[in-house]
């Protein structure tokens, strides 16, 4: 028989009634991210610290209701241990010892000596809730191999159905459709480009003037009151998109980018902007953002801002105003640490629990300016890993966590390119506009864990009982693709 049941007063009971923590914490680590992304040459960030349930101050709340599947199985008659020396076999004279008898029992990988009568009080308490759930600490030990107390509802149908529709949506480059596969054109080959344009000064000389004075001739001198020949109709591409993977309630990674080119009788502008959120136990965590602008107006100075935030906080920030030329490409990257206090029980034994992230997110950008062109690529990347740690007040037990979980591990490539371009028979609007994302998400596992020192009877006299808690297991996604990819002219 199965079914699910919940803490209730006498575990709360128990739990206020026992006094030394035993920590244990096993950080996890991400995959492997794509040859695009920079190595990280900052510092890693340090091991979290110490969990202590007894000062744990709680960031967020557990659902339970929503989350947490406990497995429960038909109750077990509870049966207390005898106070026998954990060295004898059970049958062996002298095996019952007195209360008082010092027993070097471990603990979290070390010795402590404590009274049986001691030990034993506890271990009868723990014994006493796991048979009300259907188990024993009885029940055989195979090492390496733990017992299940508790499931995630992570709904994996719904997963499934996000990463269907991702794939739908993220398409490969089809040479029949896209005229260039700008996910392979790198920084250091668009500022070439850009580099080689201008050395011509000859030719730049006569695709400005020409540009300047058909659009003179046509639509009126910008600022004029002399009514144009013709009203120029805007020209450009929009996108918008968002994705998520993931239940906020437990564990989840949001991504969201937009892209936005256009010419108009202003000017030329690319407007773009990426972010990435994370959730850890319904507490939103705002990763990384990333906002850009690029305006090159048909007279005045060109103009282009770039921000970086990192948790909310303005981490970098690139300003210019030029009337001239102007490229440049540059990286910026920083490491990071956050996590969300709570707490929640391994079956019907409370602990107290975080889960957090660490990693790398940074920022790769190229801008390119000059009179009636612009260019720019802005490529946010982040490797983030999720860990998690437990806590638990019995003393002859550890709790900890382990397993290998990437939270988010993603790229996204985001550009554009407007010229005027200027030719004998006619003037021409040339556009590039294009997203391309590569994602890593919610692949591997992430698990809570409580080792309980139980008797051998025999040498040597311990062995552990591991009970855990599944908080994520799962395949995740590993999939790229062009949200857009745009190459075209428009006649003016």
């Amino acid at each position: 028989m199965t079914g699910l049941f919940r803490p209730g007063p006498a575990v709360r009971l128990f739990a206020a009634g026992l006094l030394v923590a035993g920590l244990m914490a096993v950080q996890v680590t991400g995959q492997p991210k794509d040859k695009a992304a920079p190595k990280d040459k900052t510092k890693a960030p340090a091991a979290p610290a110490k969990l202590d349930p007894k000062t744990l101050k709680t960031t967020t709340t557990l659902n339970t209701k929503e989350v947490v599947r406990h497995v429960k199985k038909a109750a077990k008659k509870f049966e207390p241990f005898k106070m026998r020396d954990p060295s004898k076999a059970k049958t062996a004279a002298g095996s019952i010892v007195p209360g008082t008898t010092m027993l070097d029992v471990e603990v979290a990988g070390k010795k402590v000596k404590m009274a049986a009568k001691k030990y034993y009080d506890a271990l009868n308490g723990v014994e006493k809730l796991v048979t009300a759930a259907g188990y024993s600490h009885r029940d055989p030990i195979k090492p390496g191999v733990a017992t299940v107390l508790t499931k995630s509802e992570q709904k994996t149908a719904e997963q499934e159905t996000r990463v269907k529709k991702l794939k739908s949506t993220l398409v490969k480059f089809d040479k029949t459709k896209h005229k260039v596969d700008q996910a392979k054109v790198k920084r250091a080959d668009h500022a070439k480009q850009f580099k080689t344009a201008v050395s011509n000064k000859a030719a730049e000389k006569k695709r400005v003037e020409g540009a300047q004075k058909h659009l003179n001739t046509k639509y009126g001198k910008p600022g004029s009151k002399v009514k144009p020949r013709a009203v120029f109709t805007p020209q450009g591409t929009t996108k918008n998109w968002s994705w998520m993977l993931g239940r906020k309630n437990i564990l989840a990674g949001e991504l969201r980018t937009k892209l936005e080119t256009k010419g108009d009788a202003n000017g030329l502008s690319i407007v773009g902007s990426a972010d990435a959120v994370g959730w850890l136990v319904n507490q939103q965590v705002n990763i990384l953002g990333a906002n850009g602008t690029i305006r090159v107006p048909r007279t005045g100075n060109s103009n282009a801002n770039l921000s970086v935030t990192v948790f909310g906080a303005r981490v970098y920030t690139f300003d210019k105003s030029v009337n001239t030329t102007f490229e440049k490409s540059d990286t910026f990257q920083k490491t990071l640490e956050k996590s969300a206090t709570f707490r929640a029980s391994i079956g019907p034994i409370p602990v107290a629990a975080k889960v957090g992230i660490q990693g790398t997110v940074g920022l790769r950008y190229m801008i390119g300016l000059r009179p009636l062109y612009c260019n720019a690529q802005v490529v946010p990347f982040l490797k983030v890993k999720a860990y998690a740690q437990a806590g638990v007040d019995i003393f002859i037990a550890g709790a900890g966590a382990g397993g290998q979980l990437t939270l988010i591990d993603a790229e996204l490539r985001v550009g554009g390119k407007l010229a005027l371009r200027f030719e004998s028979t006619r003037t021409y609007l040339e556009e590039n506009a294009y997203i391309y994302g590569q994602v890593n998400m919610l692949a591997g596992s992430l698990y809570l864990y409580l080792e309980v020192t139980v008797p051998r009877w025999g040498l040597p006299p311990w062995h552990k009982k591991r009970w855990t808690w599944d908080i994520w297991k799962w395949n995740g996604i590993k999939y790229g693709g062009y949200l857009v990819n745009v190459t075209k002219t428009h006649n003016l």
